[in-house]
């Protein structure tokens, strides 16, 4: 089947780069003010202590994407009353780029004079164009077949790509799986393994032992990611290579499919292989979704009932795996399929999700757990909301004008990535949509022909859904605005960005458009540098392949040989050799990995400090440690003050007094200290 492009001439990226002006500018002087919202939660977060108020984040996010569309759509509509040819359209988009360049770096008043003269030139070399007619020439391209065998190759390809090249640590995890390396020997005493593995150790161990998610443990995440891993072990055994293995092939596969996805939707196949340069890494949470949508398209598309239900059994498996994606693909195929959906696709996708989703509740009622999984499930994008782990994001007007000499920085890496992003996104769905096409005058008759439109060219909705996936996940992003989050939020515009370049290719090719092809590719690349797709994910791909062939290097040549850290070995020996009940001991402040390697069970829920996100949890918490104390509390202050805030902060101040009036120091084990329980009136403990 065709693959239908885009006209040449539409008037919605001249009109989006000056409606980013005017949004900006409108922002400068319209005067909102927020006040910190009252924490009866007792949230703790660089956020909520600082008084950062959380809900200015989402009314600019709506404004920026709600007011910045409204603008491109009404010069998008004025522009397009003419139509120029393809060096006029050089001429005319240079001008609105100048217009934003302008605003960004030039200081209050000579940016808004300079934005006013560039956008008044975009509209008189608008103005001042004929009707253009282009020339009649051969096409340049043929559509790619759409056969399972070419998908499949391309599938094979960008998996060697993300297996050899972008996941080093999977060459590392499978030597250490096959040759059985200890788990102290791949133990660090840092945060990396301690908190970010270590929680999940925790919680594997304690699935094994029959606990359930919600009732016994807290867990960040759905069931199905912790029941993933015991199920890798299982298959592999019980360690932390095995553990390591999981999560860097869940991410690889998260590579892979946003390459295929960018695949299916490319003429030139190979520019796929791209997508890690602009969107890299893929965390296998935010791969589900993606997975979900490649899926989708491609039933959609050939209009089958089985790889519908695919992409439905996929979204009920990312609801449960990381319930903040799941839920953004499952919107995202709903809004599909009322578009174009038949009843036979409809309900081959209702029942992927039910079987998948009706098989978890049913797992989770067995065990008792029902209620109280899906009340965590349900309450954590809540608390997110709310300011857990929230830090402020960095708003563009206050930073303006720009400085030159930190625009390529990584002083400014964060705003530039977030800000690109989200117009990627935004501007991706404008285009893919046509607004220049929908007149105020008669909007409903413009919209019905839209969703016509929509029905009658699969990959276009499947594009729309791409650029909406990717603008319901940068909300979740922003919940916690640290830079490997917001990357990850970028993944689909990663793919947008090389279907972009893959379109401007084709102008490239006509001798009519060339100019027009080159200048668009011109800026796509500038916009990749500017906005840091480049800076951060391309640099990523180079170390993570210099990185894989040192790997290589050295399991080849006998040198890798990991040796851990010597002060968790002699930690965990400490504890192995006292013989202590398996609950009688309490690892803080963030050290889930010392349950796992010393084989006890946490006393309370939170085997995080920092997951006891309200003061509901906390004293939850200390009525436990309350009715059944464990005598040995292991004290590790040397794990990474999350966000600068203190670990006492985090654990509250009823629980740190506590301690001190129930324990005394009994020894200091390299950078820990190891309390016991006082001795109760009359005796010593027991144990």
């Amino acid at each position: 089947m065709p693959r239908p492009s885009l006209p040449l001439w539409n008037s919605i990226p001249a009109a989006a780069l000056l409606g980013v002006v005017a949004a900006l500018a409108v922002a400068t002087i319209v005067p909102v003010r927020f006040e910190p919202k009252p924490n009866p939660l007792g949230i703790v977060s660089v956020a909520t202590i600082s008084g950062y108020p959380t809900q200015q984040e989402m009314f600019w996010l709506a404004y920026g994407v709600g007011a910045g569309a409204v603008l491109t759509w009404g010069i998008a509509t004025a522009l397009s009353r003419w139509t120029p040819g393809p060096r006029r359209q050089v001429e005319i988009e240079a001008a609105a780029g100048a217009a934003l360049c302008g605003y960004l770096v030039l200081p209050s008043p000579i940016r808004e004079a300079a934005a006013l003269a560039a956008a008044g030139a975009c509209v008189w070399r608008s103005a001042i164009s004929h009707s253009y007619t282009a020339p009649i020439e051969a096409p340049v391209h043929a559509a790619p077949a759409t056969g399972s065998g070419r998908a499949t190759r391309w599938l094979l390809a960008a998996a060697i790509v993300a297996v050899a090249v972008l996941r080093p640590r999977i060459w590392l995890s499978a030597w250490n799986v096959t040759n059985g390396t200890p788990d102290l020997a791949l133990a660090s005493d840092d945060w990396g393994f301690h908190s970010e593995i270590g929680q999940h150790l925790a919680w594997a161990d304690a699935m094994r032992r029959g606990e359930w998610p919600g009732t016994d443990y807290f867990s960040l995440y759905g069931p199905l990611m912790t029941l993933g891993l015991v199920r890798t072990w299982a298959l592999l055994g019980r360690s932390v290579a095995s553990t390591t293995l999981y999560f860097e092939s869940m991410s690889a596969l998260g590579a892979i499919a946003a390459m295929a996805l960018a695949a299916w939707h490319l003429r030139r196949r190979a520019l796929a292989l791209l997508v890690p340069c602009f969107a890299l890494p893929i965390r296998g949470r935010y791969g589900l979704g993606v997975w979900g949508l490649l899926f989708f398209s491609y039933a959609i598309q050939s209009g089958r009932a089985l790889p519908m239900f695919a992409a439905g059994a996929t979204g009920g498996i990312a609801l449960f795996y990381s319930q903040e994606f799941g839920l953004a693909f499952l919107l995202c195929a709903a809004i599909g399929l009322a578009i174009a959906g038949a009843l036979h696709t409809r309900l081959a996708f209702l029942g992927g999700v039910t079987l998948v989703v009706g098989a978890v509740l049913s797992w989770l009622a067995l065990g008792g757990a029902l209620e109280a999984t899906l009340h965590d499930l349900i309450e954590y994008p809540g608390l997110v909301l709310a300011g857990f782990g929230k830090l402020p994001f960095p708003a563009i007007v206050p930073a303006l004008p720009l400085s030159l000499d930190e625009l390529f920085s990584g002083k400014t890496i964060l705003l530039r990535l977030g800000y690109a992003t989200i117009t990627t996104y935004a501007v991706a769905f404008l285009l893919v949509l046509r607004v220049d096409r929908i007149r105020p005058g008669s909007f409903v008759l413009d919209l019905r022909r839209l969703l016509h439109e929509l029905r009658a060219d699969p990959r276009r909705l499947g594009l729309a859904l791409i650029a909406l996936y990717g603008l319901i996940a940068f909300r979740s992003a922003m919940g916690r605005s640290e830079i490997i989050n917001l990357v990850q939020a970028s993944g689909c515009a990663g793919i947008l960005l090389v279907v972009a370049i893959d379109r401007s290719l084709d102008e490239v090719r006509l001798s009519a458009t060339r100019a027009l092809g080159v200048w668009r590719l011109a800026g796509l690349l500038l916009f990749a540098s500017a906005g840091a797709f480049l800076q951060y994910s391309g640099s990523i791909f180079v170390r993570s392949g210099l990185e894989t062939v040192s790997a290589l290097h050295a399991l080849a040549s006998g040198s890798y040989a990991p040796r851990g850290d010597p002060a968790v070995a002699r930690l965990t020996a400490w504890v192995r050799q006292r013989e202590i009940p398996e609950s009688d001991i309490l690892f803080l402040p963030s050290h889930p990995s010392y349950y796992y390697l010393t084989e006890h069970v946490s006393p309370i829920r939170f085997v995080v400090g920092q997951h006891m996100v309200t003061d509901a949890h906390r004293r939850e918490s200390l009525d436990r440690l309350r009715a059944h104390p464990p005598r040995f509390i292991v004290w590790s202050p040397q794990s990474m003050a999350l966000d600068g805030i203190s670990h006492e902060t985090y654990l509250g101040a009823e629980i740190m007094r506590w301690i001190r009036e129930q324990y005394v120091p009994l020894q200091t084990q390299d950078r820990s200290t190891i309390f016991e329980r006082r001795p109760p009136p009359g005796g010593e403990p027991k144990g």
